[in-house]
Protein backbone atom coordinates (compact mmCIF):
# COMPACT_ATOMS: atom_id res chain seq x y z
CA UNK A 1 0.00 0.00 0.00
CA UNK A 2 0.80 3.52 -0.88
CA UNK A 3 2.58 5.41 1.97
CA UNK A 4 2.18 9.15 1.42
CA UNK A 5 4.21 10.09 4.56
CA UNK A 6 7.32 8.06 3.67
CA UNK A 7 6.64 9.83 -0.44
CA UNK A 8 6.46 12.70 1.30
CA UNK A 9 9.30 12.64 3.12
CA UNK A 10 11.34 11.56 -0.07
CA UNK A 11 13.19 14.49 -1.72
CA UNK A 12 14.10 11.97 -4.89
CA UNK A 13 11.28 10.44 -6.31
CA UNK A 14 12.10 8.86 -9.62
CA UNK A 15 10.11 8.34 -12.50
CA UNK A 16 11.01 6.69 -15.64
CA UNK A 17 8.24 7.05 -18.90
CA UNK A 18 7.72 4.21 -20.76
CA UNK A 19 6.65 6.44 -24.21
CA UNK A 20 6.71 9.83 -24.70
CA UNK A 21 3.32 11.89 -24.64
CA UNK A 22 5.59 14.91 -24.65
CA UNK A 23 2.91 17.49 -23.28
CA UNK A 24 1.48 15.37 -20.05
CA UNK A 25 5.62 14.52 -19.70
CA UNK A 26 5.94 18.52 -19.44
CA UNK A 27 3.46 18.85 -16.99
CA UNK A 28 4.77 16.67 -14.49
CA UNK A 29 8.23 18.69 -14.47
CA UNK A 30 5.97 21.86 -14.64
CA UNK A 31 4.50 20.12 -11.45
CA UNK A 32 8.34 19.51 -10.00
CA UNK A 33 9.26 22.86 -10.56
CA UNK A 34 6.53 24.32 -9.36
CA UNK A 35 6.53 22.47 -5.70
CA UNK A 36 10.46 23.40 -5.64
CA UNK A 37 12.24 20.68 -6.05
CA UNK A 38 15.66 21.32 -7.20
CA UNK A 39 15.96 18.06 -9.86
CA UNK A 40 13.05 16.69 -12.81
CA UNK A 41 11.50 13.44 -11.01
CA UNK A 42 11.73 12.11 -14.85
CA UNK A 43 15.00 10.26 -15.07
CA UNK A 44 14.27 8.70 -18.38
CA UNK A 45 12.47 7.80 -21.09
CA UNK A 46 11.87 4.18 -22.99
CA UNK A 47 11.05 5.77 -26.32
CA UNK A 48 13.25 3.83 -29.99
CA UNK A 49 14.44 6.32 -32.57
CA UNK A 50 16.07 9.27 -30.18
CA UNK A 51 19.03 9.62 -27.75
CA UNK A 52 17.29 12.34 -25.56
CA UNK A 53 13.99 14.42 -25.59
CA UNK A 54 14.02 17.98 -25.40
CA UNK A 55 12.13 20.07 -21.96
CA UNK A 56 12.42 22.12 -19.35
CA UNK A 57 12.59 22.91 -15.93
CA UNK A 58 11.51 26.16 -15.25
CA UNK A 59 13.38 28.61 -17.98
CA UNK A 60 15.94 26.12 -18.45
CA UNK A 61 15.91 23.38 -21.07
CA UNK A 62 16.95 20.24 -20.46
CA UNK A 63 17.59 16.96 -22.17
CA UNK A 64 15.66 13.52 -20.66
CA UNK A 65 17.89 10.33 -21.60
CA UNK A 66 16.05 7.87 -24.03
CA UNK A 67 16.65 4.07 -23.56
CA UNK A 68 16.14 1.81 -26.20
CA UNK A 69 13.82 -0.93 -23.95
CA UNK A 70 13.23 -1.66 -20.72
CA UNK A 71 16.63 -3.71 -19.87
CA UNK A 72 18.41 -1.36 -21.40
CA UNK A 73 17.12 1.79 -18.57
CA UNK A 74 17.45 -0.91 -16.15
CA UNK A 75 21.36 -1.22 -16.69
CA UNK A 76 21.48 2.51 -16.82
CA UNK A 77 19.39 3.46 -13.96
CA UNK A 78 20.11 2.18 -10.63
CA UNK A 79 16.69 3.24 -8.92
CA UNK A 80 13.13 3.85 -10.65
CA UNK A 81 10.36 4.79 -7.85
CA UNK A 82 7.62 4.51 -10.58
CA UNK A 83 6.97 3.88 -13.88
CA UNK A 84 4.30 6.37 -16.07
CA UNK A 85 3.24 3.96 -18.95
CA UNK A 86 2.21 5.69 -21.76
CA UNK A 87 2.10 2.49 -24.25
CA UNK A 88 -0.64 1.71 -26.44
CA UNK A 89 -3.07 -0.26 -24.70
CA UNK A 90 -1.89 -3.41 -27.16
CA UNK A 91 1.50 -2.70 -25.50
CA UNK A 92 1.06 -1.37 -22.15
CA UNK A 93 0.76 -5.01 -20.33
CA UNK A 94 3.87 -6.37 -21.10
CA UNK A 95 5.93 -3.14 -21.13
CA UNK A 96 4.56 -3.31 -17.21
CA UNK A 97 5.76 -6.73 -16.96
CA UNK A 98 9.00 -5.51 -18.49
CA UNK A 99 9.48 -2.75 -16.08
CA UNK A 100 8.79 -4.39 -12.73
CA UNK A 101 11.48 -7.09 -14.18
CA UNK A 102 14.15 -4.07 -14.88
CA UNK A 103 12.91 -2.62 -11.70
CA UNK A 104 11.99 -4.95 -8.90
CA UNK A 105 11.98 -2.61 -6.12
CA UNK A 106 9.92 0.22 -7.64
CA UNK A 107 6.99 1.26 -6.12
CA UNK A 108 4.36 1.21 -8.46
CA UNK A 109 3.23 3.07 -11.50
CA UNK A 110 0.48 4.24 -13.48
CA UNK A 111 -0.57 3.19 -16.73
CA UNK A 112 -2.50 5.80 -19.16
CA UNK A 113 -3.75 3.12 -21.75
CA UNK A 114 -6.77 2.91 -22.65
CA UNK A 115 -8.20 -0.47 -24.37
CA UNK A 116 -6.03 -2.67 -22.33
CA UNK A 117 -8.23 -5.57 -21.04
CA UNK A 118 -9.92 -5.88 -17.77
CA UNK A 119 -8.46 -9.19 -17.53
CA UNK A 120 -5.07 -8.37 -18.19
CA UNK A 121 -5.12 -5.44 -15.86
CA UNK A 122 -6.48 -7.68 -12.97
CA UNK A 123 -3.63 -10.14 -14.29
CA UNK A 124 -1.32 -7.30 -13.22
CA UNK A 125 -2.39 -6.53 -9.75
CA UNK A 126 -2.51 -9.86 -9.20
CA UNK A 127 0.99 -10.77 -10.50
CA UNK A 128 2.36 -7.36 -8.38
CA UNK A 129 0.21 -7.79 -5.21
CA UNK A 130 3.01 -5.15 -3.36
CA UNK A 131 2.79 -2.15 -5.80
CA UNK A 132 0.35 -0.01 -6.53
CA UNK A 133 -0.89 0.04 -9.84
CA UNK A 134 -2.95 3.04 -11.39
CA UNK A 135 -5.27 2.26 -14.50
CA UNK A 136 -5.80 1.49 -17.01
CA UNK A 137 -6.94 4.47 -18.67
CA UNK A 138 -6.72 6.70 -15.86
CA UNK A 139 -5.46 10.47 -15.45
CA UNK A 140 -2.67 9.54 -12.89
CA UNK A 141 -1.70 9.98 -9.37
CA UNK A 142 -1.12 13.21 -7.70
CA UNK A 143 0.13 14.21 -3.84
CA UNK A 144 0.13 17.85 -3.66
CA UNK A 145 3.62 19.54 -3.29
CA UNK A 146 5.28 15.99 -3.69
CA UNK A 147 4.09 13.76 -6.87
CA UNK A 148 2.44 14.05 -9.46
CA UNK A 149 2.41 11.29 -12.42
CA UNK A 150 -0.09 11.65 -15.08
CA UNK A 151 -2.08 14.24 -17.00
CA UNK A 152 -3.90 14.49 -13.75
CA UNK A 153 -4.35 18.17 -12.20
CA UNK A 154 -3.97 19.71 -15.53
CA UNK A 155 -1.42 19.64 -18.58
CA UNK A 156 -0.54 23.34 -18.60
CA UNK A 157 1.47 24.73 -15.64
CA UNK A 158 -1.55 27.47 -15.44
CA UNK A 159 -3.75 24.83 -14.29
CA UNK A 160 -1.26 23.70 -11.78
CA UNK A 161 -0.91 26.87 -10.16
CA UNK A 162 -4.46 28.14 -10.13
CA UNK A 163 -5.63 24.46 -8.71
CA UNK A 164 -2.97 25.02 -5.44
CA UNK A 165 -1.59 21.49 -6.45
CA UNK A 166 2.04 23.04 -5.24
Amino acid sequence: MLNIAELRDKNDIKILAIGAHVQILQSVLDFDYLCGKSVPSIVGIVSTGSKVVKLFFGLKEILIPCFKDLSDAGSKLPQVDFMFNLNSGRRCYFSTIDFFDAFPNAIGGHTFAEDMPEIMALELKTKYPGKDLIGPAGVGLLIPGCLKLGAIGGTDYRQIISSNLT
